[in-house]
């Protein structure tokens, strides 16, 4: 490999790598990834765990790619990629047999672009559902999806597939705080997720399940403010304006389809090719060198999907940066979306909830939160004691069981259940506590299983798998303290302040090199903005292609 040039190098083949390298070798840059693992596709992985023949994502699940503008342009169908939506969106199963069942107010109606549809009849199920609880809860939801429809969707997707706005200029989200038609009150920029569950919902039905869902949507806790993209966001999603899906194969189907459509175009990647060093000559990047001594040029410029003390502290030095930048840097916080077990139980049969009873959708929810009807407990209780011991008394998770809707992913007429339960932060524990807990959780969980579920023992788990922190951030160094949306989504860290102001418009004080991970705008999940966003910078500052131009987009 030693003395090959390519026009572009992207560092890092995840979900954003892989989509700025997509972008720019269709507009005639030739490209080279270079991965560190033995195959692409960062939080877009799977493997064959617990047991072979069932298909684990070990990372992203619930993939909505049909909602990047890459999926339209590319036309990722054509290249395997075949999202599922199922029939009941999501809802929250209770610990009294009651459960909470949204359906998708917006269905695919063309699953070659990802355009939608407003479903009149999902919206009066939704509403019918929310009703039994509170109808005030199920006034203020229409009231939302009102809104919605009118002013937030377009703003919200201006907002997540363009570069941050200079300060002083609103972006498309702070417009809606100045227009006095959009419905959004200025204080929800500045409110925690305690006091936006408690301000638009009565019900504690409602109030939990918006607050275990921002959880896994944002990767806060309830008692941290979230800004308006997160208050937005989390309300859409529960709300279920975009529908999950259930990507055929897993989530690393995604990352297959970008990577034929990349190779198709001429573009190369390279597996196991950890980078070691960005070189540099006269203030520009060059090219790299890898940990195997290869080096490789760059022609025109680089661009980096790993986090930004590998970037810029490891690859380049301190040395050669700013040391108010430098502290700047380390100072990024890693704290949030990054303390959770995830894992898989293999069963015989799925999972039938007490709560059919009650709703029998709630048994065929692609995003199934389960936990105490508790607004207390999982406001206050539940971080501390996940901090203080790890595993809390009451669980409250996520359960995804996409075996229900595809069956290339288990052995036949077998099952699998995907799980998320958030814990405390590595540094909280010793490694050997870890461990240990890494063996008690599925216990726990299965004992706590049968408080919903009555099928949920030991004779119909096969086998299971469970990762903690520890596991997830040896599996992908970039995820610092297991972060893996590469820095916490707080409002201090977000839009024009992602990762730090200096670096927001994804680019470095090299001249030639670019950030495209999910350290900058807009952050973690599989939303591809971070690449998107990066590769219109480059465009603008190269004359490349550009789709959304042709296309007539405002994104």
């Amino acid at each position: 490999m030693t003395d090959e040039s390519y026009d572009a190098l992207v560092i890092g083949g995840g979900a954003n790598g892989l989509l700025v390298a997509l972008y720019l070798q269709d507009a005639g840059v030739q490209t080279a990834v270079f991965e560190r693992n033995m195959e692409i596709g960062g939080g877009l992985c799977g493997d064959e765990v617990p047991l072979p023949g069932f298909i684990t994502n070990t990372c992203a699940t619930n993939v909505r790619f049909y909602t990047t503008p890459c999926y339209e342009d590319f036309n990722l169908g054509e290249y395997g990629l075949k999202q599922i939506f199922p029939e009941a969106g999501q809802g929250m199963i209770f610990d009294d047999e009651t459960c909470l069942v949204t359906y998708p107010v917006y269905e695919v109606v063309d699953h070659k672009t990802g355009e939608t549809a407003r479903s009149s009849k999902n919206l009066e199920k939704t509403l019918t559902e929310i009703a039994r609880f509170s109808q005030r809860d199920a006034d203020t939801a229409f009231e939302l999806l009102e809104r919605v429809e009118k002013k937030w969707k377009k703003a919200y997707r201006d907002y997540m597939f363009n570069p941050p706005t200079p300060f002083g200029v609103p972006d498309a989200l702070e417009q809606l705080l100045h227009d006095p038609e959009s419905g959004i009150d200025p204080r929800w920029e500045v409110m925690n997720g305690t006091e936006m569950a408690r301000e638009l919902f009565d019900s504690p039905e409602m109030q939990c399940y918006f607050l275990r869902g921002l959880q896994t949507s944002t990767g806060n806790w309830p008692e941290d403010p979230l800004g308006l993209f997160n208050v937005v966001h989390t309300i859409m999603t529960c709300l279920n304006i975009t529908p999950p899906a259930t990507v055929q194969g897993g989530s690393h189907s995604v990352a297959h389809a970008m990577q034929r459509a990349f190779v198709e175009r001429g573009g190369k990647f390279f597996v196991e090719s950890e980078i070691e060093k960005i070189l540099l000559e006269n203030g520009k990047s060059t090219g790299v060198r890898t940990v195997h001594g290869d080096e490789i040029r760059a022609k025109r410029f680089v661009v980096s999907d790993v986090d930004l003390n590998q970037t810029l502290l490891r690859f380049i030095g301190e040395d050669h940066f700013d040391n108010n930048l430098v502290r700047k840097i380390k100072n990024i916080r890693y704290d949030r979306m990054c303390a959770a077990f995830w894992g898989t139980f293999a069963m015989h049969e799925p999972t039938q909830f007490k709560a059919a009873a009650f709703n029998p959708d709630c048994n065929a929810m692609p995003r199934t939160l389960i936990g105490p009807k508790d607004v207390s407990y999982i406001s206050e209780m539940q971080k501390l004691e996940c901090t203080m011991y790890g595993i809390p008394k009451k669980l409250c998770w996520f359960a995804g069981p996409d075996s229900l809707w595809d069956e290339t992913r288990v052995p036949k007429g077998k099952h699998l259940v995907q799980i998320e339960q958030y814990t405390g932060e590595m540094k909280h524990f010793s490694e050997a506590r870890w461990a240990e807990m890494r063996r008690e959780f599925p216990k726990e969980l299965l004992k706590q299983y049968q408080i919903y579920s009555d099928n949920m023992t030991e004779k119909n788990i096969i086998e299971s798998y469970f990762d903690t922190c520890m596991e997830t951030s040896r599996r992908n160094i970039n995820y610092i303290n297991s972060s893996v949306s590469v820095g916490a989504m707080i409002p201090s860290q977000m839009g024009r302040f992602r990762p730090i102001p200096e670096l927001s418009q994804y680019q470095t004080p090299v001249d030639n090199l670019f950030l495209c991970s999910a350290t900058t705008h807009v952050g973690g999940g599989i939303r591809g903005s971070c690449g998107y966003n990066c590769y219109k910078i480059i465009a603008d500052k190269y004359g490349l292609k550009k789709h959304w131009e042709l296309k007539g987009r405002s994104y």
